[in-house]
């Protein structure tokens, strides 16, 4: 029969075949209906009550559901879970699609996602005759005179100035001319927590020191979601102030940035 058209109701019976042969075609057009099956324009769709997501094998919705999962579970041969994925609160145009690349291999966003901040870089700049700082952090705006952070760069050792608050993992760097190891005047350099002279006794009668930088561990308390950090610094010597001239200390805001590594130098 080189051509048919099916005008009623047909039925191929149990134990029976219908084969399609190879070089044949066999087209449902769109808007036509076949009972059991995902028609191309249906799988095109990617649709989950399609695809059955809650079916696929290693795969467990999180919550149990037909919808567009939330999080899905994938599972390992055994009992055991082989990992656990969520997606964020508000899903991208692509839906946060993941991909595993080899078997296992590490899972990978195909969304690229920055590394969270790991420090804050506080950066400030001196003035002339100033060679040392103190940095000073209140969540309260300094109502209550508790601090967060105390910074003395003049003597970080606490020889004499004690109390200070300085994190575990805090680095300070600074830039200078003069400096008493020689050098570059462009050599950004560290300077160590154990330090108890300063910064102007690294520099000679000439030197000046050009910027003071402190990188500060993110923790609970210190982190760039805060709206209550109150960063304040002012300049020094190895022992005075920088006042006004009724004696009244200064202090400025530093600029505060947040970096996700400190350097190696």
């Amino acid at each position: 029969m080189p051509d048919g058209r099916l005008n009623g109701q047909g039925e191929v019976t149990p134990g029976s075949t219908l084969a399609v042969k190879s070089g044949a075609t066999l087209t449902v057009e769109p808007g036509a209906t076949v009972n059991g099956l995902a028609t191309t324009e249906q799988g095109a769709k990617a649709d989950t009550a399609v695809q059955g997501w809650a079916n696929l094998p290693g795969v467990t919705m999180v919550p149990a559901s037909t919808s567009l999962p939330l999080g899905i579970r994938l599972t390992s041969s055994t009992s055991s879970n082989a990992g656990f994925l969520r997606a964020p609160s508000s899903l991208p145009s692509d839906n946060g699609q993941w991909t595993l690349p080899n078997k296992f291999g590490p899972l990978a966003s195909i969304i690229d996602v920055p590394a969270a901040a790991a420090y804050a870089k506080i950066t400030i700049q001196l003035g002339e005759s100033w060679t040392d700082a103190e940095l000073k952090l209140a969540i309260d705006n300094y109502a209550s005179g508790t601090l967060v952070i105390y910074i003395h760069t003049p003597d970080l050792a606490g020889s004499s100035v004690t109390g200070q608050i300085i994190p575990t993992g805090t680095k300070i760097y600074y830039t200078c001319t003069g400096a008493l190891a020689g050098g570059d005047t462009r050599k950004i350099r560290n300077l160590p927590l154990t330090d108890s002279g300063g910064i102007g006794n690294q520099i000679d009668a000439s030197g000046r020191v050009g910027s003071i930088t402190f990188y500060i561990p993110v923790t609970a308390t210190i982190k760039p979601t805060a709206t209550n950090l109150s960063w304040t610094y002012n300049l020094m010597t190895y022992s005075a102030h920088e006042q006004d001239s009724a004696g009244h200390t200064l202090w400025r805001e530093p600029v505060v940035t947040w970096v996700t590594a400190i350097p190696s130098y």
